[in-house]
């Protein structure tokens, strides 16, 4: 780039440039590019500027430190969009992102999505603003549609052999599937990312990556591992300020929890809340609230709790995100306690029937079943825990399992059978998950080892270990023993 005369050639590299650089993590680096080309350019109104205009704000999105770059031109985009004017469907891709994180209600979002995708596919290689639009999709509460979206993605950038695209869109697919339930298959795909990311591709994709993994280990009852990880890649709030970092120290928050460590959980929820609060205002961005209500209620300070609860319930409400609210009453429900907390979880589970939740819908179930139990309620309680035995086995979700296991012989119930038990999917380790999952898909052995970057033998070798697991012997059986729908037969 240094070497072109040519302003406008100098355009062409320095887009690729900032791609590149962003796909390594160094977003402030990636800003800086792409501010200077914009500003050579004089800011043109074309496909080379709507490139360098998206990535730009793609990064500015992230990258905490260079926030005041992009403020002129978000709001500039904002104004036309508000009066109907047509924006190039990159920048709108970037909207649905801000509208999602920044700007209630995020329904709005999820509708401007939708008319991007009707206008451009966004498969421009090594770009990141297909991850606004897919990320957007998943804060805006539609973790399924997100999802499908990174399904194409990923399908796309296997085909161009593309790893670390794979990598950064198979680590933003973990969140939709940790989202929907899909446990096993959150962790795979946050561990595909982590292994391309410590290749050295910066501290910002291991930060992610750790951060969606450490969840899903949280979510299967694997606080062990999730800690070993942590110590492993202890990675400091000095690193760059991003959100990346936000992320992970939200979930160091939930891990400190789960080791009944309060103090340390409250530092690392705060500091979370530092790095995101003058930007991001959806909770279900980066939940930093909820770690941080428990953990000023574990360590006496109600009061607090309360107000940090309440804080994160009226975020929730404003944006509109139905497993947001559902979350932040939860978490109000088990800061209250009592009969008020009993009727909040009420409305926890009521406010996440319906949706794509999964998981937080089991959580939500649990604690009702857990509060009805101490109030009294057995029968009700009974009744309650069933539902959230059933529904966390189902998930793989052991620890909430176990824990809804022993609500219910508190409570006075014999479950017949104990689900604890490592049986069906939940015996498969992430990597069997995954493979199964594909094959259950319809995709070859050939087509899986392509995605995974794999050798065919290791999917042969892995959907042997399936079959004995599960006890089947086709693929044609996978589906249900999966418990997903069968898929769709190509038309004769």
């Amino acid at each position: 780039m240094a070497a072109t005369i040519e302003v406008r050639d100098r355009g062409e590299i320095a887009l690729e440039l900032g791609r590149a650089l962003a796909a390594c993590g160094d977003f402030s680096a990636s800003v800086d590019v792409l501010d200077r080309a914009l500003r050579e350019l004089g800011e043109p109104d074309d496909r080379l500027g709507a490139a360098l205009e998206a990535e730009l704000l793609a990064m500015a999105s992230h990258d905490f430190t260079s926030p005041d770059v992009a403020t002129e031109r978000w709001e500039r985009r904002f104004a036309q969009l508000e009066v109907g004017e047509a924006l190039h469907p990159w920048i709108e891709a970037c909207l649905v992102h801000a509208l999602a994180t920044s700007r209630a209600p995020a329904g709005e979002a999820i509708r401007l999505a939708e008319r991007v995708l009707a206008a451009d596919p966004l498969d421009e290689r090594n770009s990141v603003v297909a991850g606004m639009l897919g990320n957007g999709l998943i804060y805006a509460g539609a973790p399924t549609r997100g999802g499908s979206f990174y399904d194409e993605k990923i399908a796309t950038a296997t085909q161009r052999g593309s790893r670390i695209t794979v990598g950064w869109q198979s680590v933003m697919r973990s969140d939709a599937s940790l989202r929907l339930g899909e446990i096993r298959r959150a962790e795979t795909e946050a561990r595909q990312g982590l292994e391309v990311f410590t290749e050295g591709s910066g501290e910002a994709g291991v930060a992610w990556s750790i951060a969606h993994l450490m969840h899903a280990l949280l979510a299967r009852g694997a606080v062990a591992e999730a800690d070993a990880l942590d110590s492993r890649y202890s990675m400091q709030p000095s690193a760059p300020h991003s959100l990346p970092l936000a992320l992970l120290l939200a979930a160091r928050a939930n891990l400190h929890l789960s080791r009944a460590r309060p103090g340390e959980a409250l530092s690392a929820a705060l500091a979370a809340g530092d790095l995101v609060s003058p930007t991001i205002g959806n909770p279900a961005v980066c939940g930093w609230r909820t770690p941080a209500a428990l953990a000023l209620a574990a360590l006496g300070r109600r009061d607090e709790a309360r107000a940090m609860a309440q804080a994160e319930l009226d975020d929730a409400c404003r944006f509109g995100v139905p497993d947001a609210i559902g979350v932040a009453l939860r978490t109000s429900g088990r800061v209250a306690g009592g009969r008020e907390g009993v009727e909040l979880l009420r409305a926890a589970v009521a406010t996440h029937d319906g949706t794509d939740g999964g998981l937080e819908r089991a959580r939500a179930t649990l604690e009702l079943g857990s509060a009805l139990r101490r109030a009294g309620e057995r029968t009700e309680a009974r009744e309650v825990l069933r539902v959230a035995l059933d529904a966390t086995a189902r998930l793989g979700a052991s620890a909430l399992a176990d824990r809804a296991h022993e609500e219910l012989v508190a409570a006075g119930a014999r479950p017949r059978r104990d689900r604890r038990m490592l049986t069906g999917r939940e015996s498969l380790t992430s990597g069997e998950d995954r493979v199964a999952t594909l094959a259950a898909q319809g995709l070859s052995n050939r087509e899986i080892a392509q995605r995974q970057f794999v050798t065919v033998k290791a999917v042969q070798w892995h959907l042997r270990n399936v079959y004995r697991k599960l006890d089947v012997s086709s693929r044609d059986e996978l589906p249900t023993a999966l418990g997903l729908e069968p898929a769709l037969q190509p038309a004769a």
